[in-house]
């Protein structure tokens, strides 16, 4: 299982609404977030979680400490600093890069929930994604693979 993703854009993207984008991807799921900035096209990070045991209290007594999704929004050096930093020896540098993040160990249920967030950005725009391998992933069989938010809900209920 992935627990980190680079989305390589040519240039800065217009990301929708925080709102939008986590109901795409999770439907009314209950979920936490921090971030730096309201507008996310402004902010530098956001971490997201499913508050599990909102969904189903059984989460409690199963999971001691639920992973956050940390995603960072990074133009310039950043991109290039952070390509570093997980060795990725890349001939062009993109404009814009996403990079995701399993923050801590999970369940299979929260490597479906990052997959969900990633597709549901990725599927309209033109992007190269790759994990953290460096391994490029082919966004049409990712995007299909992908659990959309009624089957994430019942992967949820059913613990």
């Amino acid at each position: 299982m992935v627990s980190k993703y680079f989305i390589f854009f040519d240039k800065k993207i217009l990301i929708p609404a925080r709102n939008t984008w986590i109901k795409k991807a999770w439907g009314n799921l209950p979920y936490s977030y921090v971030q730096d900035d309201e507008d996310l096209n402004k902010a530098t990070y956001l971490d997201l979680k499913i508050n599990k045991w909102e969904v189903d209290r059984k989460w409690s007594t199963h999971q001691a400490e639920e992973p956050w999704i940390r995603i960072e929004l990074l133009n310039g050096v950043d991109v290039s600093n952070c390509l570093s930093e997980n060795g990725f020896n890349h001939e062009k540098t993109p404009g814009f890069l996403l990079f995701f993040e399993l923050d801590g160990d999970g369940d299979e249920i929260d490597y479906d929930l990052l997959d969900s967030l990633v597709a549901s950005l990725v599927n309209q725009q033109e992007c190269n994604i790759y994990d953290e391998l460096h391994n490029q992933i082919d966004k049409v069989v990712f995007i299909k693979k992908s659990l959309d938010n009624k089957k994430l809900k019942m992967k949820l209920e059913n613990i």
